[in-house]
């Protein structure tokens, strides 16, 4: 039904990107990346720096896994946006995933004082720190994240991991 509605607002005004960016969200939680990211290009030929066009066909390229890209786009968007802590989040994810550790340990301290209950970032902290072999400071960063949410299992993964290494 909404992706109905995104189409008939599209065929009103479809100079407005703000259409585009509704029914490419709509189509990409339908599992349609493809036609997702048509959507959000079709978004972005009317407003180019339109930083949630710009974030959510990064998130369409993220997810299939064209990271350099979906990088660059990240970039844009902490550009036209530096307050935005799920854009630092996912910097510090590529970073971590193209081994620029240290990167990562930055956009995750971004990401966290921009919301610090992004416990998302807090675990990518945690796992540059234990790639730099710094695992008291990780295991510190993880032992924050449970104090917040006992049962987040990735946390308890990393946290299970750094003690077996710490041994």
């Amino acid at each position: 039904m909404s992706l109905e509605c995104y189409m008939k607002a599209i065929e009103i005004n479809p100079g407005e990107p703000q259409g585009w960016l509704n029914k490419g969200a709509v189509l990409f939680t339908l599992r349609q990346p493809d036609e997702a990211l048509i959507s959000y290009n079709e978004g972005l030929k009317i407003d180019p720096n339109n930083r949630e066009l710009n974030f959510n066909k990064a998130l369409v390229l993220f997810s299939r896994e064209d990271i350099d890209e979906a990088h660059k786009l990240i970039k844009k968007v902490l550009e036209l946006d530096p307050n935005q802590a799920l854009g630092w989040y996912y910097d510090a994810v590529i970073n971590y995933q193209q081994n620029n550790y240290q990167e990562a340990i930055g956009s995750s301290d971004r990401a966290i004082k921009l919301n610090p209950n992004e416990l998302r970032a807090y675990c990518v902290k945690a796992e540059a720190l234990e790639k730099l072999r710094r695992l008291d400071e990780a295991l510190e960063n993880i032992n924050r994240v449970l104090n917040i949410q006992p049962y987040f299992t990735r946390a308890q993964e990393i946290k299970a991991r750094l003690l077996e290494n710490m041994k």
